[in-house]
C-alpha cells in the first residue's frame, strides 16, 4: 500500500487501542472515517489539479469492485458522462473523450461506494477548462489525435497548428487553446507559412489562442514564459496574401482572442507580416508584434506586424488591445517599406493602450518610409479608432507615426494618444492626413529629435481639402534650432478645412520653428493671435504646460491647461476619458493632452 494508507491505518490501530478503555461514539465516528479515508480510490488527474472538458478520469480500487456497487456523481458531470471499467479494479469516466465535464473552478467528482452494507463516499475537485493545451518539446507531448489524452495538461500537442484542427473537432464555440513556452530551442513555435502548410496557424471562430503558461501549468506570465511565433516563410507573395506567422482566419468576432504571444513575421519572404488579418474581427491582447526584416536592403516590399484589411463594409474590425508593436523599431530591420499596424480596403480596427513604433527601415535606400500605422485605400464609411496608445515614428529616410492615405468615406479619430517623433534623416511627421475626415483630440505631438538632425518635422501634415477636426491638443517642439518644423502643416487646400481650437503650443517660438503653415492663403504663422483669427480657430495658447518627464500634468500646470480645454461630453465626442484610464470631468473643461488632471 501507499505510504499514505499505512499511516492511516496505524492510526486505526491506535484508535481500537484507545476503544477497548473508552469507546465513545466520538470515537467509533472517527475510527470509521480513517477507514474510510484508507480505502479512498486513487485518482488520476490528481485531486485538485487543472484538467481539460475532455479528458478522461481514472479511478484505481484496492480489490475487485461490483461494479454495481459504485456510481459517480457531482457538479462537474455532464447528463452525457459514460462509466467504462477497464478491469475489475480500474474504472475509467468519460473513456471516450467527449467533451463531458462541466467547466469551471472547484468543480467536484463524488463517487459514492457501498460494500457489505456500508456507504462510503469520496469527494475530488478540480478546476476544468474548456480546450486543448500545447507545449512544444515536452517529453510527453504529442500530435496523435487518436490517443485518449490528446491535448491534456499531461499529454500536450506539439503543434499550435494541430491543436486548433483538433480543438474545432470536437469542441463548440467558447473554447481556448492554451500554449506554454516551447522546449525545444530557440523555444519558438516556428511556422514555414511558405514551405509547410500543416504549420499554419490560422484562428477558428470561437476558439481563443492563449501563451504565456509555465512548463508545469501552474502559472501564466508572458514576461516569465515568452510564448514565441516565428514564421519562416520565403515564398514571394503579395500584399493582399503575405507570408503571416499567425492568419486570424474569416468570421472571427471579438469574443475570440489571441493573447499572450510573441509573434514575428518572416525576414525571408518578398511580403510578409506578423499578423493577417482579412475579413475576421477578433480581440488581439497583450502580444508583443515584430514586423519581419531582410538579411540586406530589398526591393519594395511590404513588412508589417500587423495587417487589417476586409473585402466588404463591417467584415474586419479587430480590436488591437494592450500590444507592443515594433517594439523601439526592432521589427522591419533593413526594410525599404515598413509598418506596426497596415490597414486597408474595409479593414476598420480600433487600437487602444498599445505601444506601437514604425519599423526600422533602412537608413540607406532613398525612399526608405517607415510608419507606426498606415491606412490606405480605405472603402466603407465605418470609423477607425486610434485611442490611448503611445506611437512613435521610427528610422528611414522618412518617418510617419500615423499615415492616412486616400480614405476620404472613413472618419478617423485620433484620441488620447501619445505622439512622438523618431531618428528619421530627413522627415518625421506625427500624423500624415490625405484625402481623409479626421477627428485629432486630446493627444500630446511631440515634434522633432533632441539627438538627430532632422530637416524637417511636422506635427500634423495635411493634404486635404477634407473637414479636419484638432482640439484640446498639447504640441511640443523638440527640435534643436535649424530644422523647419510646423506644429501643423497644412498643404492642397483650397478652402479652410481645419478647425483648431483649444490646443496648447510649446517651443515654436525659433526662426524655424511655427505653429502653422497655412495654404489658403500660403503663409507661415508664427503668432498665436495671427493662428486665432483664421476662420474656426479659437483659444489655442502659447504657453509651457509645467508637464512631467512623462507629459503628464503637474500641480504647477496653469489653470488654462489643466481645465481649459472643450468638454468633450457636451460636444459628443466619442471618449469620455485619458490615455490612462481616468474618467474625465461630465462638467468644466477638460485638461488639455493625453492625460487629465485628476
Amino acid at each position: 500500500m501507499k505510504t499514505s494508507r499505512l499511516s492511516l491505518l496505524f492510526s486505526v490501530a491506535t484508535l481500537l487501542a484507545l476503544a477497548a478503555s473508552s469507546c465513545s461514539d466520538a470515537l467509533l465516528d472517527e475510527m470509521a472515517r480513517l477507514a474510510s479515508e484508507a480505502n479512498r480510490p486513487a485518482i488520476s488527474p490528481a485531486n485538485g489539479t487543472i484538467v481539460t472538458a475532455h479528458e478522461t478520469i481514472t479511478l484505481s480500487f484496492d480489490e475487485d469492485m461490483d461494479p454495481g456497487s459504485v456510481s459517480v456523481s457531482g457538479s462537474m458531470l455532464l447528463d452525457s458522462t459514460t462509466l467504462s471499467w477497464a478491469d475489475a479494479r480500474t474504472l475509467n469516466v468519460n473513456p471516450s473523450n467527449d467533451v463531458d465535464w462541466s467547466a469551471g473552478d472547484g468543480k467536484s467528482l463524488k463517487v459514492d461506494i457501498t460494500h457489505k452494507g456500508q456507504l462510503s463516499s469520496y469527494t475530488y475537485v478540480f478546476e476544468v477548462f474548456n480546450g486543448v493545451c500545447v507545449e512544444g518539446g515536452d517529453s510527453n507531448a504529442s500530435d496523435d489525435t487518436t490517443k485518449a489524452w490528446a491535448g491534456t495538461q499531461r499529454h500536450p500537442f506539439n503543434s499550435i497548428a494541430k491543436a486548433i484542427g483538433f480543438i474545432d473537432d470536437i469542441y463548440s464555440a467558447g473554447a481556448e487553446v492554451r500554449v506554454a513556452r516551447s522546449s525545444v530551442t530557440p523555444n519558438e513555435y516556428l511556422v514555414n507559412y511558405s514551405g509547410d502548410f500543416s504549420s499554419r496557424i490560422v484562428l477558428q471562430v470561437g476558439f481563443s489562442l492563449k501563451g504565456g503558461y509555465s512548463p508545469i501549468w501552474n502559472d501564466r506570465s508572458t514576461a516569465l514564459y515568452p510564448t514565441i511565433i516565428r514564421d519562416l516563410g520565403s515564398g514571394d507573395y503579395s500584399f493582399n496574401d503575405p507570408n503571416r506567422a499567425v492568419d486570424c482566419g474569416t468570421g472571427l468576432t471579438t469574443a475570440t482572442s489571441i493573447e499572450g504571444f510573441n509573434i514575428i513575421g518572416s525576414s525571408l519572404g518578398t511580403n510578409s507580416v506578423a499578423l493577417f488579418c482579412k475579413d475576421s474581427s477578433p480581440t488581439i491582447t497583450d502580444c508583443i508584434i515584430y514586423a519581419g526584416g531582410n538579411p540586406a536592403s530589398l526591393g519594395d516590399y511590404d513588412k508589417s506586424a500587423i495587417t487589417v484589411s476586409g473585402t466588404t463594409s463591417g467584415d474586419s474590425q479587430p480590436h488591437i488591445t494592450n500590444c507592443i508593436i515594433n517594439f523601439e523599431g526592432s521589427g522591419g530591420t533593413n526594410t525599404k517599406w515598413c509598418a506596426g499596424i497596415s490597414i486597408y480596403d474595409y479593414g476598420k480596427p480600433r487600437i487602444s493602450c498599445c505601444q506601437i513604433f514604425s519599423g526600422n527601415t533602412s537608413t540607406t535606400a532613398p525612399d526608405a518610409t517607415s510608419f507606426g500605422i498606415r491606412a490606405t485605400f480605405l472603402a466603407g464609411s465605418d470609423p477607425i479608432v486610434i485611442d490611448r496608445n503611445i506611437i512613435e515614428s521610427g528610422a528611414g529616410t522618412t518617418s510617419k507615426a500615423i499615415s492616412l492615405e486616400s480614405v476620404p468615406d472613413t472618419p478617423i479619430h485620433i484620441n488620447n494618444n501619445i505622439i512622438k517623433s523618431g531618428p528619421a534623416i530627413t522627415t518625421t511627421i506625427g500624423i500624415n492626413s490625405e484625402s481623409c475626415q479626421l477627428f485629432i483630440r486630446n493627444n500630446t505631438i511631440i515634434t522633432g529629435h533632441s539627438t538627430s538632425f532632422i530637416p524637417n518635422n511636422y506635427g500634423i501634415y495635411i493634404h486635404s481639402s477634407l473637414s479636419t477636426s484638432i482640439d484640446n491638443n498639447l504640441f511640443l517642439n523638440r527640435s534643436p534650432s535649424l530644422r523647419t518644423t510646423h506644429a501643423i502643416y497644412e498643404s492642397y487646400a483650397t478652402t479652410d478645412a481645419v478647425t483648431c481650437l483649444n490646443n496648447f503650443f510649446w517651443e515654436f517660438d525659433s526662426t524655424d520653428s511655427h505653429y502653422l503653415y497655412h495654404d489658403y492663403p500660403s503663409t507661415n504663422i508664427n503668432e498665436i493671435n495671427t493662428l486665432n483669427s483664421l476662420d474656426n480657430n479659437d483659444a489655442n495658447i502659447v504657453m509651457n504646460p509645467l508637464i512631467d518627464e512623462y507629459f503628464r500634468p503637474t500641480k504647477d500646470s496653469p489653470s488654462d491647461f489643466l481645465s481649459g480645454g472643450i468638454n468633450g461630453n457636451s460636444a459628443f465626442w466619442i471618449f469620455t476619458n485619458d490615455l490612462s484610464g481616468v474618467i474625465r470631468p461630465t462638467l468644466g473643461g477638460w485638461t488639455i493632452g493625453a492625460y487629465q488632471s485628476e
